[in-house]
């Protein structure tokens, strides 16, 4: 006797409309919007070694205030790289799809718990955080406009709490 099959020897019905209603509602969302207040930011690192996608994205984005500013608020993503050959925790920051740095290894752990602990609160459900979810975050790149060759720096605006909740 088949495991769907009863003493009857009958398939019980089961509509598709419930079986999506239980998937949605055990369903984690593996996308999450996380906002701050330009309080707490983390800073990105990685930054010299993508110093021309980084100019690629100002000449795309940034205003004339911008750059007499020296920064830009801009969204990106954060999320799992596990094919990085040196750290397959490592998480990349990226904007418009453009690798633009790494959130410090030494703070990969409690970055990726501060993204599980906002999935959770969003869901109100139980989450385990594996290597496929995407966090968006406001981001600014600065740099000093004076300077002929700037170094750049990226932060992610992390909110008030987001290492220690």
């Amino acid at each position: 006797m088949g495991i769907f099959k009863n003493k009857f020897n009958k398939t019980p019905k089961v509509s598709k409309k419930s079986v999506r209603q239980v998937v949605t509602k055990t369903s984690v969302p593996r996308s999450v919007a996380i906002s701050g207040d330009l309080k707490f930011p983390t800073a990105a690192v990685g930054e010299d070694y993508t110093k021309d996608a980084i100019r690629g994205l100002l000449a795309k984005h940034a205003m004339p205030k911008d750059l007499e500013l020296g920064r830009l608020v801009i969204e990106g993503v954060v999320r799992p790289e596990p094919t990085n050959q040196y750290d397959p925790d490592a998480l990349i920051v990226l904007i418009d799809g453009v690798k633009v740095g790494y959130v410090s290894a030494s703070r990969t752990s409690s970055f990726r718990h501060g993204v599980l602990r906002i999935m959770e609160e969003k869901s109100g459900m139980r989450a385990s955080i594996g290597s496929d979810w995407i966090a968006e975050f406001t981001m600014r790149i600065g740099w000093v406009p004076t300077e002929k060759y700037p170094q750049y720096g990226v932060t992610i605006d992390t909110p008030a709490g987001f290492y220690n909740p």
